[in-house]
């Protein structure tokens, strides 16, 4: 009798067939143009330590929990974007075989949604853009992931406060130091924990709840909230649209909101529809609250949370929908989801296949060009001869790109004198004038008359280089406290 091929080489070989894909077409940039600034952060501060270098990345403030999971990459291949990356694709991957297995359940009744689903996942613009940047969402999926499963194993292990209980708690640490979605974790924890709370587990509710309390406070209190330019208050109906339009790369104008429309719509449906399992089963609990919470930074993060709601849940409606046809034919029990299917994967297709010309084209988000003009037009070729330090609103990824001295950008002083005393040594600054935080700032720079020349303005911000300044041994050691 011939034994079954088991699933896990089915897993590797479609890992394989994706990465492969991934790296020969081109989906992903081999340079530095484009990292999210918490994993510049990440990377820098892991590089430093790993290769002891002195840097002034400790400036930059605490980096996310994401250190943790990035460590074995740059222990072995330092200074490496390209093995970041690929870890990063590994730990997508990752979340959506637990989100397939997750879905399926031992069910093959459900298979066929959950096959369907993870493969659209995969193909989605939104992963693609999200690895190339080395984002936080590909690390917090696979944490709602893990921590499903981590769930049901402390649900069922004997031991109280054994090696499940800790791991969980330190899952939802790296969790809630990614995203503000996140909090959605330890309260999900808190609710199905006290929901089916009974005599027997009457300890493990009680500890579960304190438990995550206390890991979630420390965690928020330890990187003062989240720090790295989350884009606050962000029009939800918007990134939706740019979600399934241009994969949020930020190139080019806004997509139209009607996409954005009829997306909220079918996930309203959706939870609509979903309302009973919501209160049982975990990680659906865990997928609505952080798409709920999530709200008040609704950025690519969010988005791909609501991406995996939408197709994890949305297409089971669809199948379900489908088979309502009274129809024996394939087009009759499966039609609406083949054509669904095929529209979404060839518009996926086209999506990606235009950000692999953008690679190509060098386009690239305001942002990126405003610190890529910094890079090639005002950095110095011998670096020692001519000093180049700047103050950055970003600097992890300025440094990361300009490979040169750079500490954060200072805080507006009371007049512009001030802030020259302030900014002693620095020779480049270099921030967003249109954000309502920097008008201060921008009006400080305006005091200082010739001592500082605007060299770009650009829709990305401003670089603006302070004439007759020197490196001394004053060089402000934190320009964030001055």
């Amino acid at each position: 009798m011939k034994q079954p091929i088991p699933k896990r080489y089915y897993a590797l070989v479609t890992l394989i067939v994706w990465g492969a894909a991934i790296l020969s077409f081109g989906l992903l940039r081999f340079n530095t143009i484009g990292i999210e600034e918490g994993a510049a952060k990440d990377l820098l501060m892991l590089w430093s330590v790993v290769d002891k270098i002195a840097s002034p990345v400790g400036t930059f403030g605490t980096p996310d929990l994401r250190t943790f999971l990035l460590l074995p990459v740059s222990l072995y291949w330092s200074g490496s974007i390209i093995a970041a990356k690929v870890f990063t694709m590994l730990i997508m991957f990752s979340a959506v075989f637990l989100l397939f297995q997750w879905h399926t359940n031992n069910n093959d009744k459900n298979q066929e949604g959950a096959l369907l689903a993870s493969a659209l996942l995969l193909l989605l613009p939104l992963t693609i853009t999200q690895i190339d940047m080395i984002s936080v969402a590909p690390y917090l999926l696979l944490m709602f992931a893990f921590g499903h499963w981590l769930h049901g194993a402390y649900s069922n292990s004997g031991r109280h406060l054994g090696g499940w209980y800790f791991t969980q708690l330190f899952t939802v640490m790296i969790a809630v130091s990614l995203h503000p979605a996140a909090i959605a974790y330890p309260l999900a924890l808190a609710w199905h924990w006290y929901k089916n709370k009974n005599d027997d587990q009457a300890y493990k509710t009680k500890s579960v709840i304190i438990g995550t309390l206390v890991a979630t406070s420390l965690v928020i209190s330890f990187r003062m909230g989240w720090q790295d330019g989350l884009a606050w208050m962000s029009n939800p109906i918007q990134t939706l649209s740019d979600t399934f339009a241009n994969g949020l790369t930020g190139v080019g104008e806004p997509a139209s909101m009607i996409i954005g429309l009829i997306i909220a719509v079918l996930l309203a449906y959706i939870l609509y529809r979903d309302r009973q399992r919501i209160t049982t089963d975990f990680l659906t609990t865990l997928l609505t609250l952080a798409l709920i919470i999530g709200l008040v930074a609704a950025d690519g993060t969010w988005a791909l949370l609501a991406c995996t709601l939408l197709l994890y849940r949305g297409i089971p409606i669809l199948i379900e929908l489908n088979q309502k046809i009274k129809s024996e034919s394939l087009l009759g029990q499966r039609g609406l989801v083949i054509i669904t299917t095929f529209l979404l994967a060839t518009t996926f297709m086209l999506t990606n296949k235009e950000y692999t010309r953008n690679h190509v084209m060098e386009r690239y988000s305001d942002r990126d060009i405003l610190i890529n003009t910094l890079c090639h037009d005002h950095s110095p070729k011998d670096a020692a001869a001519t000093p180049f330090v700047v103050a950055s609103q970003w600097p992890a990824q300025t440094m990361l790109n300009c490979r040169g001295v750079v500490f954060p950008l200072p805080k507006a002083a009371v007049d512009g004198p001030t802030l020259a005393k302030n900014i002693k040594g620095i020779t480049h600054l270099i921030f967003d004038h249109n954000e309502e935080s920097n008008k201060a700032l921008a009006a400080n720079i305006a005091d200082l008359g010739g001592t500082a020349q605007t060299s770009a303005l650009q829709n990305g911000g401003v670089i603006v280089t302070i004439r007759n300044s020197s490196i001394t041994d004053n060089t402000p050691r934190s320009l964030s406290e001055n």
